[in-house]
């Protein structure tokens, strides 16, 4: 678990990475007053990369970080209840009160982001960005469709992200640009035949 050592013994016991604490606090602080998940990521990044595998703070590790009971000095048990972790008395990074607050605010947040970002297309999960191996995303710019590299073009800011996109539909009538459908559906009509 990021920014906790385990020590052993009987008690199973833990210390907390005074450094790490910090990019847990910063995150908990991020959600709590309504900061955006990209903003917070990015500036992790910026910080604290290295403190992280790779050099790189992900958007999957935040939702890990986020999440995260143990930090307030809670945890799960095999019931699925929260209840106290004895190994993190005395070592709370946050409070059961910020904790739960960003639980709340995260879960009001995911349900409106995957009502309006659900969109399932041809390629979906096939389209990989060819600088950081990340899966391509769909996107909607002013009606139009498109993929593009989400993980590294928000959480390293790599240039090389950012250009990874792909148009589904012509976006301006030229030789140079075309889109994914007007590229396949040659192909397709002669795969027909």
């Amino acid at each position: 678990m990021f920014g906790i050592q385990y020590i052993g013994g009987e008690d199973r016991a833990v210390e907390v990475i005074p450094e790490c604490a910090e990019v847990i606090k910063f995150i908990f602080d991020g959600i709590n007053n309504a900061t955006s998940y990209n903003k917070i990521i990015q500036s992790v990044n910026k910080k604290y990369s290295h403190l992280f595998s790779g050099g790189t703070f992900y958007p999957s590790t935040f939702k890990h970080i986020a999440h995260q009971p143990f930090y307030a000095g809670y945890m799960y048990n095999s019931s699925k209840e929260l209840i106290h972790a004895h190994q993190m008395k005395g070592q709370e990074i946050i409070s059961f009160t910020e904790w739960e607050s960003a639980q709340k605010i995260m879960s009001k947040k995911q349900t409106v982001v995957h009502r309006e970002r659900k969109r399932l297309l041809a390629f979906s999960g096939m389209l990989n960005c060819d600088c950081c191996g990340a899966k391509l995303v769909v996107g909607c710019d002013n009606g139009k469709l498109f993929y593009y590299c989400n993980a590294g073009a928000n959480a390293k800011q790599n240039p090389g992200c950012r250009k990874s996109r792909i148009n589904i539909t012509t976006v301006r009538k030229s030789e140079l640009y075309t889109g994914l459908y007007d590229a396949v559906y040659p192909l397709l009509i002669l795969a027909q035949f």
